[in-house]
């Protein structure tokens, strides 16, 4: 079993000799197979100081002959966690922990080492090429770098102009594969959140300085220090005798370049951004040799399609396939896996026409689990101790052993070859089974298509070939955070009806919002919005009509003018504390989102809960504004993959359901203030706040029941928060790129103020300035908060619209960012103008018509007059204190729109300055 000799032997060629690539090669010569192995590099080297040898990864080493105990692998015995303070949240006895994971599997004799890369290497690359080891030994040459591989002959060319044939080729060529460009040619690695310094220190050096001599003294040991996005990881090797340090820092802080794997790095700089941890720690830093302390970025890609090349001629293992981040300590041992993996499924090799069949068994091996632990890592990396130091103690250890560690590899590989389904024609011929299985799902897929392209009802409606097809196409659009400005390039090119997916279409004409948002509009709101709810659904996600009125009608006078007339002082109270903490900036940058953000976060708190957040007063931001901005992306999530949501809900990671549970949070702080609401006011019916109009009907009857309330609560708290404070930012940045309107409108409210009879610097004469108005809506012209797509369903005898039949069941959409852009009814579209309003008392019809950035008809925005009131004061009250201009760091890169349904810069901050009219900084 496992490596048994094939019938035929292959003439492998294996482009990279790294720890994957020899791996690879040792199981691939134990199986029969000739293989030579190529690395750019002039001679034997690998990457990175150390490397942890995890349990799955030694138990399959082991029987290819590798134990790296023999070259001074120290086995870890004890994990101990502490905050940079040097407070200790955990010391577990891994040893004990880990071995019950293991008790029940393949892996009892196994150990957990930590290793220098180098030596792992030399033990790889020893049994691969001695003349002693089972099979043809593998050929090494050095110094020979691939220009390009092509999986259809199965040839390598090198920039010397020399070839390379064979009958399959396996790329182990690392972050930057070659190989890879054969599989998918577009994609691209990208920078992580972090970098990395590494470097080693002796024992001999920790244990001579008292400062650090009793902490390390301790052998066997992997320390973690962590502090909000940075932490440093020592581990033991080489017989104890090193420590090897990796410090992980936000990018943001480094120097280190893409591509650049051994730059050396500034000790200043290592000392600077770790300067805020424990003593013994600096004590240690401050022991890194500048000769060989290094500073690399952390790597992260997109998800392949596959790991094999349609040719059946070419497989990627490794970072080639699947580049690693290092928060679970997988990526070597992925790479050793993908390499025990091919010798198994290239054994008991009957014909060179099977080679095809087996990649698609070590596809199948590899794939789903190199992919999932991917994704671990990155949860891991992203949410573990990134909001709190003290979420390092939540993490339980167990839940990240019980998936990774407790694999053989080799007998999965095995188990997969030798299935009752494949066994017999995989070990002595093409796949029966395979290929009639990969014919009916071809042309189910073919069929699919084909109906899409030929024969569905929507197949003349214009757009790009892939919507046709398939709806996934915009998925990736949408993590990236561009669905909106795609969709709207997409009108652009094809005109007011655009297919965006097989059963949907994007409409962007007046005729068209009459129809899917108006009053008599017979189109419900789609499924996706109560996939996105918690339950009981708020009215956001409300799709039954009835329901939806039933629930819009008792909320509804809530917002009417005379209740929030009531409500102005409130938010008078609010903008003013706003103008004084700018006034506190005295002149120097401030983070304009941010403020905006604490500012509205207080207006709905003391509106909604009865009580303000107290954001503008507080140093840090709440912990309900973080809860609110994990909601934030968990909404998007629901919105574009609700299939995903469902599944990493189920997943059991402390870290991940701590992230989910978030939007929990934010319900229950509702539900909490709602509680303390009626026990502080039982004569709530006669007060005048919004909250008791939501509370209580004109009979002073409860109209909801608790749960429907405090779910409302929370609904409207997070949307009156980021929609305003994102039309406020952009609004102002708008404003420092056009200092006339700026100029212009600050004289109109000054002259509107010498009129006013009122006391108030922003009386009701200031705010009824025409140019004010036409400021704000030309901000939400360009800049709706919410700028994507309102996603309806077609009814089920089907509907008309913009003259386009469609059949029941079928995705119609229409988006403000786009109509707001209709170059007829806007002219210059994409310009600021805030003139164009002043035209008409407030527009031409046709701009009225197709201007919704609060939406239109009967799911129009409620709160939209509590929004343009907030907007109105804190403008008028900016404008006549402060001339605001942008740092140099705030440019139009920075400020440009990623939407994930929301609207967010993609800088995540927007710095101004608001310098006090006579030009001092108070």
């Amino acid at each position: 079993m496992g490596y048994t000799k094939a019938a035929v032997e292959l003439k492998v060629l294996i482009v990279g000799a790294g720890i994957g690539g020899l791996t690879a090669a040792i199981a691939l010569r134990r199986a029969g197979h000739y293989v030579q192995l190529f690395d750019s590099t002039p001679g034997p080297s690998e990457v990175g100081a150390a490397i942890n040898i995890c349990y799955n990864a030694d138990v399959v080493l082991r029987r290819l002959g590798v134990n790296v105990a023999d070259a001074g692998g120290v086995r870890m015995e004890r994990l101990r966690l502490v905050k940079a303070s040097g407070e200790l949240l955990q010391d577990q006895d891994f040893l004990t922990q880990s071995q019950a994971f293991l008790k029940d599997s393949h892996q009892y004799q196994s150990e957990y080492r930590l290793t220098l890369r180098a030596a792992l290497h030399g033990q790889l690359r020893e049994v691969a090429t001695s003349h002693d080891g089972h099979g043809p030994p593998a050929k090494m040459s050095y110094g020979r770098s691939v220009a390009s591989v092509d999986a259809e002959t199965a040839t390598i060319s090198f920039i010397d102009g020399s070839t390379a044939q064979g009958d399959l080729i396996i790329g182990a060529d690392g972050v930057t594969s070659i190989a890879r460009k054969q599989i998918d040619a577009n994609i691209s690695v990208r920078n992580g959140r972090h970098s990395a310094f590494r470097f080693l220190v002796s024992e001999k050096e920790a244990l001579a300085d008292f400062r650090t001599a009793e902490w390390f003294a301790m052998r066997n040991t992997m320390d973690i220090w962590y502090s909000g996005d940075s932490k440093v990881v020592m581990y033991r090797c080489q017989n104890n005798e090193l420590l090897n340090f990796v410090c992980i820092h936000p990018a943001a802080k480094s120097t280190a370049i893409a591509g650049e794997w051994h730059r050396p790095a500034d000790k200043t700089e290592l000392l600077d951004i770790f300067s805020e941890f424990e003593p013994k720690v600096l004590a240690m830093l401050e022991k890194a040799d500048p000769k060989s302390l290094r500073v690399y970025p952390l790597f992260d890609m997109d998800t392949l399609p596959s790991f094999i090349s349609p040719t059946g001629k070419l497989a990627l293992l490794g970072d080639a396939a699947h580049p690693f981040l290092p928060h679970l300590a997988q990526g070597g041992a992925m790479a050793i896996e993908d390499g025990v993996a091919l010798g198994v499924m290239m054994s008991q090799l009957g014909s060179l026409e099977e080679v095809p069949e087996r990649l698609k068994l070590y596809n199948e091996a590899r794939y789903q689990r190199a992919t999932r632990i991917q994704e671990y890592t990155r949860i891991v990396g992203g949410d573990s101790v990134k909001s709190d130091e003290n979420s390092a103690a939540k993490l339980s250890l167990n839940e990240y052993m019980q998936y990774p560690y407790p694999h053989d590899e080799q007998r999965a590989s095995e188990a997969i070859l030798h299935n009752p389904q494949t066994c017999a024609t995989t070990m002595y011929g093409i796949s029966t089974v395979l290929s009639l299985a990969s014919i009916s799902i071809a042309g189910y897929v073919l069929l699919q298509v084909a109906y899409n392209r030929l024969f569905s009802p929507l197949r003349k409606i214009p757009g790009p070939f892939l919507a046709s097809i398939t709806g996934y196409w915009l998925v990736f659009v949408d993590l990236a955070g561009f669905r909106t400005t795609v969709i709207h390039k997409l009108h652009l090119r094809y005109g007011p009806t655009v297919r965006i997916g097989p059963q949907e279409v994007s409409f962007a004409s007046a005729e068209a919002i009459n129809t899917i948002y108006g009053q008599q509009t017979v189109f419900m709101k789609a499924p996706v919005y109560e996939s996105m709810s918690l339950q009981p659904l708020g009215i956001f996600s409300l799709r039954d009509k009835k329901a939806h009125s039933q629930r819009r009608s008792l909320l509804s006078h809530a917002f009417s003018s005379s209740n929030l007339q009531n409500t102005e002082p409130v938010v008078r109270e609010r903008v003013d504390y706003l103008m004084k903490a700018l006034r506190e900036s005295k002149g120097s940058s401030v983070d304009a989102l941010e403020r905006f953000r604490a500012f509205s976060l207080d207006v709905v708190g003391q509106l909604f809960l009865g009580a303000s957040f107290g954001a503008l007063e507080a140093k840090q931001p709440p912990q309900f504004l973080h809860d609110m901005d994990k909601m934030f992306l968990i909404s998007g999530m629901q919105w574009t993959f609700p299939w995903m949501f469902a599944v990493m809900s189920k997943l059991p990671l402390p870290a991940l359901q701590d992230f989910l549970a978030s939007k929990q949070r934010v319900t229950d702080y509702g539900k909490h203030a709602y509680e303390d609401y009626l026990r502080v006011n039982k004569s709530a019916p006669n007060r005048k706040d919004l909250l008791s109009k939501i509370l209580f009907n004109s009979s002073g009857e409860a109209p909801l029941t608790d749960r429907e309330t405090y779910t409302e609560i929370g609904n409207l708290v997070f949307a009156g928060t980021d929609t305003t404070s994102t039309t406020l930012t952009y609004l102002c940045w708008e404003l420092t790129r056009d200092p006339v309107s700026q100029s212009r409108i600050r004289q109109e409210l000054q002259e509107h103020r010498k009129r006013s009879s009122s006391g108030s610097t922003v009386s009701k004469e200031v705010l009824d300035s025409p140019l004010l108005d036409a400021v704000i809506n030309e901000s939400l012209r360009l800049h709706p908060a919410a700028p994507a797509s309102l996603q309806r369903i077609t009814p089920p005898t089907g509907s008309t619209v913009s003259g386009v039949r469609l059949p029941a069941g079928t995705i119609v959409s229409m988006q403000c960012y786009t109509t707001n852009r209709d170059a007829d009814a806007f002219p210059d579209p994409d310009s600021f103008r805030p003139d164009r309003w002043l035209k008409a008392e407030g527009g031409t019809a046709a701009m009225k018509e197709l201007f919704m950035p609060f939406s239109k008809g009967t799911r129009a925005c409620l709160g939209k007059n509590l929004a343009l009131m907030e907007l109105k004061l804190v403008v008028a009250s900016l404008l006549l204190q402060f001339n605001l201009k942008a740092p140099p760091q705030t440019t139009e890169d920075s400020m440009a729109m990623r939407d994930h349904f929301l609207v967010l810069p993609k800088g995540g901050k927007c710095d101004l300055l608001f310098q006090s009219l006579d030009g001092s900084v108070d």
